[in-house]
C-alpha cells in the first residue's frame, strides 16, 4: 500500500497543484482529488461488475470450445496426468483390500479465509487512500525529504527525474 500510495500521489499531484493555483487550500484540494478518484474507481467497478458476472455465467458454456481450440496443448498434459495417476496404483495387493476411512470436514476454512482476505483487502485500500490524501495534502514535502535523504547529487537528480516522469 505504501508504494502504491506514493505512485498515486505523484500521479495526482498535478491536479492538486492546479487546484492550489485556483486558490483552493492544499488539504481541501487533496481531499477533492482523492474523493473524485475514489468516486471514479467506484463508478468503474460498479459498471464493470455486470459484464464480469455475465462473462462468468457464460464461461461454462465456452469451456468445450476452448478445449477444442487447445486440444494440441492439452493432449500431452492429459497423458502426463494419466501417468501420474497410474503411479498411485503401484501399492501392494493387501493394501487394496483395506476399506477407505471416511473423512469429514468440520472446519469452515474457506469461509474464514474469504472473510479474512476481504477484511485485509478493505484495510489495505483504506490505508492506501489515507496515505494518498496525506501525501497530497503535504504538497512537495515528501519529495523534498526524499531528495534530502539521498547522499549523491547524481542520485538526487535521478530521483527527481523519476518523480517528474510519473507526474507528467
Amino acid at each position: 500500500p505504501v508504494v502504491l500510495a506514493c505512485v498515486l500521489a505523484m500521479a495526482l499531484n498535478p491536479l492538486v497543484r492546479w487546484l492550489k493555483k485556483c486558490h483552493i487550500p492544499l488539504p481541501v484540494g487533496a481531499g477533492i482529488v482523492v474523493i473524485a478518484a475514489v468516486g471514479v474507481l467506484a463508478f468503474g467497478t460498479v459498471h464493470l461488475a455486470r459484464p464480469a458476472a455475465d462473462w462468468l455465467q457464460t464461461a461454462p458454456e465456452k469451456v468445450p470450445l476452448l478445449k477444442e481450440k487447445f486440444k494440441h496443448v492439452l493432449r500431452p498434459a492429459a497423458r502426463l496426468s494419466e501417468a501420474a495417476s497410474s503411479v498411485g496404483d503401484l501399492e501392494p495387493a493387501d493394501a487394496r483390500n483395506k476399506k477407505a476411512q471416511p473423512v469429514e470436514v468440520k472446519d469452515h476454512e474457506v469461509t474464514k479465509r474469504v472473510f479474512t482476505w476481504t477484511g485485509s483487502l478493505l484495510g489495505s485500500v483504506a490505508e492506501t487512500i489515507a496515505l494518498v490524501f496525506l501525501l497530497l495534502a503535504t504538497g512537495d514535502l515528501f519529495l523534498r525529504k526524499l531528495v534530502e535523504s539521498i547522499p549523491r547529487l547524481r542520485d538526487k537528480k535521478q530521483a527527481l527525474e523519476i518523480c517528474h516522469g510519473i507526474q507528467f
